[in-house]
Parts: C-alpha cells; structure tokens; sequence
C-alpha cells in the first residue's frame, strides 16, 4: 500500500469514503457529520484542503485523512484507516509533511486499526478522550451528585449570545491557563476569540445553541460558561465548560451540567454528548453518575511542549477541585 495525495481523486470517488464514515458518526456517537463532509469536500475540490489516500495495490482506497498547516504544527482533521499497516502509512506520511512526530495536532475519532499504538511507536504524543452521552428521552437522574447537595447558582444565569465572545473568550484563557486545550499549546487570548468565534459563526463543533448555551455572571464579571451546540436533530453536544479559578471548588460546574442536560432535555433533544480526557478519572465518575455512558474514543494529537505545559499546570491543580470537559478545568 502506499500513501497519495487524495487531491488525485474525483468526487465520485470521494463520496462513498465520506458516506461510510458519516454512517458511522451517526451510528456510534449519535452525530450527523455529513454537513461537515460535504464544507471539507468543498474545500478540497476549491482551494485544495490537503490530505492523503492510502490505496492498495488494485487502487482501492484503505484509508485517508486530511490535514491543515497552523502555526508551526499539522493539525489532522481526520483520520480512517482499516488495517494497521494503512494506519502506518498514513502516520508516517504526516510525519513527514509535518517535519517531526512533534508537530502535528488535532483531534480524531480514534477507529482507525491501532492508531494510537502507532502513534506511541512514532513518538506523536497523544491523550485519549472519551465520548459520553447521556440519553434524554428516559428518567431523569437524582439531583444528588457524587453525594453533593444541588447548589444553588449565585449571581445571574442567561442565555448565551454573540455579544459574550470576548468575555467566554477570556474566560476559557484564563480557565485553562496557557494549556493546550482544544486549540494547540501555547494558545493566546487571540486564538482563544478565533475558537469562540469559529464555534459561534462557523459550526466549528456541530452549530453552536444560543438557546442551549448559558453564561454565569457574578459581580458583572463572566465567572462561568456553558458552550452546547447541535450535532444531529436530536443530539446537543456539550462543547465547553469552564468556570473562573477564582470560582472553583463551590460546585457551579456540577450545576452548570446540570443545567445544560435540563435545557437540552426541555429543548426536545433526545440526548446529550461530551468528550473528557480519560486520565480525568474525577470528570469520568461525575459523568457516569450523571447517566453519561462512553460511545467512542477519540485521539487529541499534542503538538510539541504540551507534555511539559501539562506537567506543570498539575503541580498547580487541586484535584479535588478539578472537573473537566474537552480537557476543561472547571
């Protein structure tokens, strides 16, 4: 087998790959990603989104992935293989165009065959996330919490809007303390108002919910977020979660889940989604007594530094005060 640019490829050609796969967002993690399929096949056919094949010898395509240069890292956008040595192949090839194993980035449903064994082999440093999904349409949970009294939210809850950019965009700067995060190492409070932005006007998640998204405030300052966009009819997805360290350890992002399962629930979604890091064995427990259940595993490739980002923030943390989602301290 051998790797080639899939920009060689025709649409017809195309097609079926991106059909099996969104048969199996929606299958398996209850997403509709063919909007999605059909912005990166435009973007491959228009200005050349590039990406790789990975085809054997009678063509047949085995696998593929794309990619996207940012900064001074790869971020893969994608990722399907169905054998181990495609898998290989493919790693290798975006070593290659990244320039070292420590360049590359992004975030991919891990079913590619042993994806993240290769990647160890390779030196690409990774995290395993889980996808959860709390199922709407049967009885409610109790609203005791690993033992926690429901906590009354001080302060003024609303809606969330697009006039919280900023705010929600400071917020997640400062909650998340330089560290990777969603959006690579070393991420300023620019690129932090790039990802609200991207989530609010670009879908960047499923399409971000106004109606479903809710902001914190206390003393007139943004403490906390909740960021819920829609990922299929009927599922909403919980993007962010992120409340101010100042604010940490009293609860709120016990409620603020709660709130957003309440809000989906009373919005007619038959189900709610997250992904948490699955060394967050504190996040896990409180998901899993919340009625949150893994449908799939997703792969966070960490470009250079993020080990060491990592290492430090833990000396920083109090566990016991840690709740995280998408790898968010809470």
């Amino acid at each position: 087998m051998i790797a080639v640019d899939w920009r060689t490829l025709d649409a017809t050609e195309m097609a079926p790959l991106y059909a099996t796969e969104s048969g199996r967002w929606l299958r398996e993690l209850a997403w509709d990603s063919a909007p999605a399929w059909a912005a990166v096949e435009l973007a491959r056919t228009t200005w050349g989104l590039p990406g790789l094949v990975c085809v054997d010898v009678t063509r047949r395509v085995r696998g593929w992935t794309f990619y996207l240069p940012v900064k001074d890292r790869l971020d893969i956008g994608g990722f399907v293989s169905d054998s181990s040595e495609g898998t290989a192949i493919l790693v290798d090839a975006l070593i290659e165009r990244a320039g070292s194993p420590q360049r590359l980035g992004g975030l991919v449903f891990a079913t590619a065959a042993d994806l993240a064994s290769i990647l160890t082999s390779r030196h690409v440093f990774h995290q395993r996330y889980s996808y959860c999904l709390r199922r709407l349409d049967e009885a409610p949970s109790s609203p005791m919490v690993s033992g926690r009294q429901p906590v009354r939210l001080p302060g003024l809850l609303r809606d969330w809007s697009e006039s919280d950019i900023d705010a929600t965009s400071e917020l997640l700067y400062e909650s998340y303390d330089r560290n990777a995060g969603p959006i690579g190492p070393g991420a300023t409070l620019h690129d932090w108002r790039e990802y609200v932005t991207n989530l609010s006007c670009h879908g960047g998640c499923g399409m971000l919910s106004p109606l479903l998204s809710r902001v914190l405030t206390i003393d007139g300052v943004v403490a906390a977020a909740t960021l819920v966009s829609t990922i299929a009819p009927q599922t909403a997805h919980l993007v962010q979660l992120a409340v101010r360290r100042a604010h940490q350890g009293a609860g709120l992002g016990h409620a603020l889940l709660a709130t957003a399962v309440e809000a989906s629930r009373h919005a007619g979604f038959r189900a709610i989604s997250l992904l948490v890091a699955q060394d967050n064995e504190a996040a896990l427990r409180l998901y899993q007594q919340a009625g949150f259940v893994e449908q799939g595993t997703f792969v966070a490739l960490r470009a250079a530094n993020f080990e060491l980002r990592t290492q430090n923030s833990e000396r920083r943390t109090e566990p016991e005060h840690e709740l995280r989602s998408e790898n968010q301290e809470v």
